[in-house]
């Protein structure tokens, strides 16, 4: 019975983790590429585009930065276009790796 409780938990967890990815995940395997943004004014043009990513191992520790206006500084994009996003993972939190691309001028 114990056991029937640490299983359902675990389940449950596992869901529910994956709620907060993107539009779709999936339990084993995730890669997917999803729109953000896009400048209203549509006046940008993308000449130039660059890319930054958070990665989390076992949800124990986790690095990166997927910050659009930090990634557009770091890379001299000045206007923005586009935002748009990536995520892969495997086995919902034992490897999640989500990143923001940007494009611009």
């Amino acid at each position: 019975m114990r056991l029937t409780k640490y299983i359902t938990l675990i389940l449950l967890l596992l869901f529910v983790n994956a709620c907060a990815i993107g539009p779709n995940s999936g339990l084993l395997y995730t890669g997917i590429k999803y729109p953000g943004e896009i400048n209203p004014s549509n006046n940008v043009s993308s000449t130039k585009s660059a890319k930054g990513c958070n990665t989390s191992i076992l949800a124990l520790i986790a690095w990166g930065n997927s910050g659009a206006g930090s990634i557009a500084k770091e890379n001299n994009i000045t206007k923005i276009a586009t935002i748009d996003y990536e995520t892969t993972t495997v086995l919902t939190f034992i490897y999640r790796d989500h990143c923001t691309i940007i494009s611009g001028e």
